[in-house]
């Protein structure tokens, strides 16, 4: 039987595109995005599961990753580059050539501390996308291509199993994974998304993954064999992104969007673009952090 829950909205503000919910346990806040707004933002989560923004950041043009650095700041995924949000914004690297038709889009980090990012084109048709992998050691280097639009990126907990979900090809895919060496095995079919596609994920304790359903207004829990184990109903159909939160990691936070709702749909669903809670029956696991070099640290 499928546990059914219903998230309550938990931002009183609402945004453009919000995704890439991350708990910063250093900070113990929640930070995410709004893509086209180019901003980051901070907030704290309260004991009735509200959160409250309490600072907003331009970062750049556009943002479409967001994951914690080992020292508890931010490293944000710009228009082209990987952007560490300090005392000052400093460039960690150049991911995409400028004028390439395409901007960064979701990522995270692996428990080796490299980045994952992908990319999302900037118009129809989307196709030529990409998954890649910053190295603290070895630089940028190329993950997956020939991707339609790539989204979530999400690790097992012995960090031996990659998943990455590629929106427009509505599936969730996985590979087997080196974190030593960050090497990825041949990708291979974990589930197909029928009511809607596939956006952010995030994986428990358990090794289940929960996977935001844009479009459907969900948040679905799958067991790592792929059967559906739990559904998050959320009063906001363009579901984007899903996080543990927390000291104890029982919180779930969820992304939504308002742009490209016409105005019946929005008078339908007022809450869109706010952000959402749900008490979880599982916990998660802390989010991997992404490895700075002294020199990156110094130059910040």
């Amino acid at each position: 039987m499928i546990e059914r829950f219903t998230a309550q909205r938990a931002t009183s503000p609402d945004y453009a595109l919000a995704e890439g919910a991350v708990w910063n346990a250093t900070q113990r806040q929640v930070g995410w995005i709004d893509i086209p707004r180019g901003e980051l933002i901070v907030g704290e989560l309260a004991n009735d599961l509200s959160i409250a923004p309490v600072r907003t950041r331009r970062i750049d043009a556009t943002v479409g990753a967001l994951a914690v650095a080992t020292d508890g700041t931010w490293v944000v995924g710009g228009a082209e580059s990987l952007i560490v949000a300090g005392e000052s914004l400093h460039q960690l690297t150049q991911v995409l050539p400028h004028d390439s038709g395409r901007r960064l889009n979701d990522g995270t980090a692996d428990p080796h501390g490299r980045y994952l990012v992908g990319t999302a084109s900037l118009s129809d048709p989307h196709e030529g996308n990409s998954l890649w992998c910053w190295d603290p050691v070895g630089g940028i280097r190329l993950v997956r291509s020939s991707v339609l639009l790539s989204n979530g990126v999400g690790f097992s907990p012995s960090g031996q199993t990659i998943y990455h979900v590629d929106s427009k090809a509505y599936a969730v895919d996985h590979a087997s994974y080196d974190p030593t060496t960050g090497t990825v095995g041949k990708w291979q079919r974990f589930t197909d998304v029928t009511d809607g596609q596939p956006d952010g994920l995030t994986i428990d304790s358990d090794g289940c993954l929960w996977v935001a359903i844009w479009g459907a207004g969900r948040v679905r829990r799958y067991s790592p064999h792929g059967e559906v184990l739990a559904e998050i109903a959320v009063d906001a159909p363009l579901t984007s992104s899903v996080a543990f939160a927390g000291q104890a990691l029982d919180i779930i936070v969820i992304t939504t969007a308002r742009r490209g709702l016409d105005d019946a749909t929005l008078r339908a669903y007022p809450d869109a673009g706010a952000l959402f809670t749900a008490r979880s029956p599982v916990r998660g696991m802390h989010a991997h952090r992404v490895r700075l070099s002294e020199d990156t640290q110094i130059m910040r």
